[in-house]
């Protein structure tokens, strides 16, 4: 079999066609998904940093608190009660209060999506981002709540039901949602491919 007896029997069969385009920018988008899930997972510290100026920023923004923060602690230090600066609660970004693990599999997942799935790169890149914000706001929602509650009901009981409590539904409510948005991406264009094919 010739060269052109190959090229032309891959523009007749829509398998090998597929398997031709994911290579070039498919490919490198799928390994830097990968790549990028790896390095938020060894680079935790500053990413719980970053979460922490995040929430402190808002805590300010949203809620008018006086706050500090300290990315190397990965704290954000905040007032509440109207205390002032005197009687600052630090929250605590710790790993298990982190979206990084939440994040990293969103990745992972968009990376494996690019490799080895079916649909369109867009698609799964459009779901990825919205994912990633989905699970990134959320956090820093949680995290809003928990000084929200303190301020309301003490640090006691506001941080115990905004942490123990609110604070994981409203996380598995944002995973969900995030999951949702890729299954509605994936499945829709499946359902469209096989109404077209």
């Amino acid at each position: 079999m010739t060269d052109q007896d190959a090229d032309a029997e891959a523009a007749g069969d829509p398998a090998l066609q597929q398997t031709a385009q994911r290579g070039g920018p498919r490919t490198f988008a799928g390994v830097a998904a990968l790549s990028a899930a790896l390095l938020l997972l060894l680079s935790q510290g500053w990413y719980r940093g970053v979460e922490a100026a995040l929430a402190g920023h808002a805590l300010s923004g949203l809620l008018g608190f006086p706050v500090m923060i300290s990315r190397p602690l990965r704290t954000v230090f905040f007032a509440f009660h109207g205390t002032g600066p005197a009687h600052m609660l630090g929250l605590q970004v710790t790993l298990g209060c982190s979206s990084d693990l939440l994040l990293a599999p969103v990745l992972l997942f968009t990376g494996l999506l690019l490799l080895f799935g079916h649909s369109s790169a867009s698609r799964v890149l459009l779901a990825a981002s919205v994912a990633a914000a989905v699970v990134v706001l959320v956090n820093t929602l949680r995290l809003i709540l928990i000084a929200l509650l303190v301020d309301w009901w003490g640090v006691e009981t506001g941080f115990g039901w905004g942490h123990t409590l609110f604070g994981s539904v409203l996380t598995l409510a944002g995973m969900a949602v995030a999951l949702g948005v890729f299954v509605v991406a994936v499945g829709r264009e499946r359902r469209g491919g096989a109404r077209s094919a």
